[in-house]
């Protein structure tokens, strides 16, 4: 956070389960920079057990099917690159999900660009 703040890039931080859109909650982009932000809703369900495994998929085809084409219209209209992406992936140990240890799924980062 601190090296969005210092390079003058506003970040956001949201659940991604909060009852209004992002497009409610997030303030207008300035057209002239990026902006940052990130949706903690699978980091968040797995620290919290509120997800199941079997049940990330499902929460997180609802948030993207519910947010992209929002996000994707004022992205277009400043003629700007939307980009969606992950800091890590998760893996599936004896005790259940795990995250920052570094396997094989937490180095594959999931990037995809729209322009």
């Amino acid at each position: 956070m601190d090296e969005f703040s210092s390079r003058d890039i506003p970040y956001h931080h949201l659940k991604g389960n909060e009852i209004h859109g992002l497009g409610d909650l997030v303030p207008p982009f300035a057209p002239d920079k990026p902006a940052v932000i990130r949706v903690s809703l699978v980091d968040e369900g797995a620290h919290a057990a509120l997800l199941r495994l079997a049940e990330m998929p499902v929460a997180v085809c609802r948030f993207l099917e519910n947010e992209l084409p929002r996000l994707n219209k004022i992205c277009a209209a400043q003629k700007r690159r939307l980009i969606l992406t992950a800091d890590h992936g998760l893996s599936l140990t004896r005790t259940g999900l795990s995250h920052g240890q570094g396997g094989v799924f937490e180095r594959a980062i999931f990037c995809v660009e729209w322009g």
